[in-house]
């Protein structure tokens, strides 16, 4: 999976991303970012050159992207609680068992 997320101006961003299982999860073609099937170089080129080419036409999408990161990915709101949370049961086991 490659999912490149670009700052621009600290207030919107814009996904790029292989077409994958994964990545498709996160990105919605045109809605929240763009997908290219993944072995379509052609199609890559392509897909750049249209968004180079209209490029402030994006501001729907790339307001749609800092959404989607900022409400499912955010490191501080959800991915460490997370983190922690799968990792709690590991910690205390190794805690008890030093304490012993």
């Amino acid at each position: 999976m490659h999912i490149n997320v670009t700052y621009q101006d600290g207030s919107q961003h814009r996904l790029e991303a292989r077409d994958g299982f994964r990545v498709m999860e996160i990105i919605r073609d045109s809605e929240n970012g763009w997908l290219v099937d993944f072995f379509d170089a052609e199609g890559l080129a392509k897909r750049a050159a249209n968004l180079l080419a209209h490029r402030t036409d994006m501001g729907p999408v790339r307001r749609a992207a800092r959404e989607t990161i900022r409400d499912n990915y955010d490191l501080h709101r959800i991915c460490l609680p997370k983190m922690l949370k799968l990792l709690a049961p590991t910690t205390d086991t190794q805690v008890m068992s030093r304490s012993r």
